[in-house]
Order: structure tokens, then sequence, then C-alpha cells
């Protein structure tokens, strides 16, 4: 990335959040989709079988239409280190980062209502609950 270590670190969490971001925009979808009456599965095999069917969509997104939470691959408290260490060095660099906020006081919602040690993906059920889906 450069000659100075801090480079690297910023390239790693730099693309940590766009994996939290990612899970951010994929539960907006499936809560909206599902409070709508559409199964969010089935928004999934279509988002996956067409132009999102990278990794990041296909393994996080299987986990959140799965409710799968409690096999962290990432606890929700690591994902909030690492936004915050972001929003840190945006503000280093005197760079405005709005969405980092929508993140960390996502991850933030999660911690207080109990999901602290579950994998990030939880996310989802922050959403739902925003939503009025139980």
């Amino acid at each position: 990335m450069g000659n100075d270590p801090v480079q690297a670190n910023l390239a790693k969490l730099s693309l940590n959040f766009m994996i939290y971001s990612t899970i951010e925009q994929m539960a907006e979808v499936f809560a909206l989709n599902e409070k709508a009456g559409t199964d969010p599965r089935k928004i999934f095999d279509v988002m996956t079988g067409s132009f999102y069917n990278a990794p990041v969509h296909k393994n996080y997104g299987k986990l959140m239409v799965e409710h799968d939470y409690d096999y962290p691959g990432a606890p929700v408290t690591l994902g909030l280190k690492d936004v915050k260490m972001f929003m840190d060095a945006g503000g280093d660099y005197g760079v405005p980062l709005p969405y980092a906020s929508v993140v960390r006081d996502r991850l933030l919602s999660a911690i207080s209502a109990g999901d602290a040690d579950r994998d990030f993906v939880v996310l989802l059920e922050r959403v739902r609950q925003e939503s009025g889906l139980k």
C-alpha cells in the first residue's frame, strides 16, 4: 500500500467498512421486501443470481436470510471497533464519512439489544425491528 504501515491498516479498515456497508444495504433491502410480503430468500436468490453474486453478497446474504447469527465469523464488537477506527481516520484526514455513522449507529444498536457477541450480520434484526417486523 505504501511505505507507511498506516496505509496498510487504513486499506484493511476501508475494505472491512465496505463489508459492513454492504450488510446494511442488504438488511434494508431484505426488511423492505419482507415488509411488502416477499420472502427475503427470494430476493437473495435474485440478487445472487444476477448482478450481486460476489462472495460478500452470497455469504453474508445467506447468513442474513437464514437468521444465522450465532456462530460469528466476526462479532458485532469487532465491526464496531473497525468502523470507529475508520471514522477516526476520516477525522484525521478531514474526510467526511456520513455512511460510516449509519453503520456505527446500527452496530451500537445491536450491542444495546444484546447482540454484541453475535455475527455482525445480525444488523438485519435492527432494521427489521425498526420496520415493525418480528
